[in-house]
């Protein structure tokens, strides 16, 4: 059967959009609403169903859960976008989302802010949990009867509807293997920020892995909580070189990577050290196209925030059964290519 959010998909408008044009309501201009209603009349739309279906349903409460969105470099800003994009199409079907925001760095803002959404007794909720010891009981605590979702990261061995992210694990794999083209004698230095997070743990370890079998390497991990260091992330740097004169390449972990490059750069040594780390936030994006990074793992973490909200619906508004572990592709973001990626 045709759907709604087909025609949005062929008219490249919101879900939103249509339900107006088609219910003649809001303003929505004459040529969209004209290209609407012939998609609409091609495909066999009827609205009349749709409406039906609308008075029927109940008002579905989504909980979100995410750190707040300036941590990381403004790292969680992406998978917010996406998941107001899906709140946005979402609007018509009377689904309602509301947000609680924790502090990574801190146990007791995560007890809250999850006290507080499980408190409301939402219908389904999505998590991006950010440290095991933290979050393991917790998702413990969820009553059965509410659907949970995972993005970003996930706690093994729970009863989680859905993850919709990276193979952590596969993705340092692949950054080991791309670090291998770069330098000849595996001189590595690894950053991987604390407090300790779970898919960060396994890029490590996929990192690690493939090198492991190499008897020449000299790998060393750099696990540092930025906090401790004047500078920060920089003052990772300065300690990487100040210990590691030989190091010929960096595996930053996180998406905290430009102020590795940004040191390596200021103290002109960008052309000798190779470094490689994750997702397109701006400061990572600056030191890829100047050639500093020379290559980021990218997440797409926008699609993690829409889809996990369409997990939910799609298993409670439509009692559809969900994939249980999406794994979103390992995009390799070159300066050659980061435009496109960005588009």
């Amino acid at each position: 059967m045709s759907t709604i959010k087909e025609i949005a998909k062929r008219a490249n408008v919101s879900i939103g959009t249509v339900d107006r044009a088609l219910h003649d309501r809001g303003r929505v201009s004459d040529e969209t609403k004209a290209k609407i209603k012939e998609i609409a009349k091609e495909i066999g739309y009827s609205p009349n169903l749709f409406a039906r279906n609308l008075k029927t349903s109940k008002t579905y409460h989504f909980g979100v859960m995410l750190p707040f969105s300036e941590q990381d470099n403004g790292y969680w800003e992406f998978p917010l976008k996406g998941i107001r994009r899906a709140e946005s199409e979402l609007e018509i079907f009377k689904t309602v989302i509301t947000y609680y925001h924790y502090d990574k760095f801190s146990e007791e803002s995560a007890h809250i802010a999850f006290e507080q959404m499980i408190a409301a007794e939402p219908d389904g909720v999505l998590i991006a949990p950010s440290r095991v010891n933290v979050f393991e009981g917790l998702i413990q605590s969820i009553p059965e009867n509410i659907p949970y979702v995972f993005i970003n990261s996930f706690i093994p061995n729970s009863s989680y509807l859905a993850y919709i992210g990276q193979n952590a694990y596969q993705s340092g794999y692949l950054s080991g293997k791309l670090m291998s083209f770069l330098v000849n004698k595996a001189n590595i230095a690894v950053v991987k920020y604390l407090p300790d997070d779970y898919h960060l743990n396994n890029r490590v370890n996929g990192f690690m892995d493939f090198y492991k079998n190499m008897s020449d390497k000299n790998i060393v991990v750099y696990a540092e909580n930025p906090k401790n260091f004047k500078n920060g992330a920089e003052g990772i740097a300065e300690k990487i070189y100040s210990e590691f004169s030989d190091v010929e390449g960096i595996y930053v972990s996180n998406a905290v990577t430009f102020p590795i490059a940004k040191f390596f750069k200021e103290n002109k040594l960008s052309q000798q050290i190779k470094i490689i780390g994750y997702d397109l936030i701006e400061g990572n994006l600056k030191y890829l196209r100047d050639g500093t990074i020379d290559f980021l793992i990218s997440q797409n973490s926008t699609k993690q925030g829409y889809e996990g909200i369409y997990s939910l619906f799609n298993h409670l508004f439509k009692h559809q059964e969900v994939v249980k572990d999406v794994y979103l592709p390992l995009d390799i973001l070159t300066k050659e290519n980061i435009e496109y990626f960005k588009k």
